[in-house]
């Protein structure tokens, strides 16, 4: 009988140990695709200027504001488990606030302001929740 409790207790000990161990690797997988996430979000593409709002985003509301093509996120978006909206193009109440959180990264939007409107590229807002 006390054989039978101790090899029942090893057994369970075990399952938690081994449960602990998956757990602090699904973690620490999720740590590096939210790095992989947030330096794409934040680094201009080869050949292209610089034109993510990472500064005003992340410190005003903790988002990252994405503009280009959504298939490069969507695979990271997916395993995060985090949802893609579609926005359209940042909106007149998003830039004047921005105008006065940032004003060099506002030059850098207002200057693209009629390629945005005329190609109608869309911007995708990308929340991410702190663990």
């Amino acid at each position: 009988m006390l054989v039978t409790i101790q090899h029942n207790l090893r057994s369970l000990l075990s399952e938690i140990a081994r449960a602990k161990a998956q757990e602090s690797e699904a973690q620490q997988r999720r740590h590096a695709l939210e790095d992989q996430l947030a330096q794409l979000l934040t680094a201009p593409e080869e050949g292209q200027k610089k034109h993510r709002i990472d500064e005003y985003s992340v410190v005003r509301e903790n988002k990252y504001y994405y503009k280009g093509n959504i298939e490069l996120l969507r695979p990271l978006c997916q395993e995060l488990e985090i949802d893609l909206p579609v926005k359209e193009a940042i909106n007149e109440t998003a830039l004047k606030r921005l105008r006065k959180a940032s004003p060099t990264t506002f030059e850098i939007l207002e200057s693209e302001k009629a390629v945005t409107r005329t190609a109608a590229r869309p911007s995708f807002q990308i929340s991410i929740e702190p663990c």
